[in-house]
């Protein structure tokens, strides 16, 4: 076999190869943990706790339901506006899949449904993160967010 036909072989099957990488079992559970630790801040309304899960990177971005943010800055202002709601939401995590893409970077594809409260009740709205994450000397953090949640009924 020739040494380009060798490399396309190799290539078409790498992604398959790939796809049955197993993330190792103590990774993976940091990261259920940190995710865990996420909505609990989050519904605690921490935000102190919620923007030091946020990697300090120039290049961090968070989109929420087509709004792009970038910067630990943006992310520090957004979450002060949140100030005061304690309570008035909660998020509940759902079975959380994770991706490992070596020993120091990995992806969390989490379901959630987020309960508000509003003019009819209790409403539960259906969503869904994507967290990137990377592993550095102080622990896990998020350097993309993704989240998008559905419309409400109706719309």
């Amino acid at each position: 076999m020739s040494t380009s036909r060798h490399a396309l072989v190799t290539l078409l099957t790498l992604p398959l190869s790939l796809g049955h990488f197993q993330t190792p079992a103590a990774q993976r559970q940091e990261i259920l943990d940190f995710v865990k630790a996420y909505a609990d801040a989050t519904n605690r309304g921490d935000m102190t706790a919620y923007v030091d899960m946020y990697g300090r990177r120039p290049d961090l971005i968070v989109v929420s339901n087509g709004e792009i943010t970038r910067g630990i800055d943006a992310v520090r202002k957004e979450a002060n506006q949140s100030l005061g709601l304690e309570g008035k939401y909660k998020i509940s995590v759902g079975t959380i899949d994770v991706v490992s893409l070596g020993q120091t970077r990995a992806i969390a594809v989490v379901p959630f449904a987020m309960t508000v409260q509003s003019q009819q009740g209790r409403v539960q709205i259906p969503a869904a993160m994507t967290l990137v994450l990377e592993k550095g000397s102080q622990g896990w953090k998020i350097i993309h967010d993704h989240t998008s949640s559905a419309p409400p009924q109706g719309e």
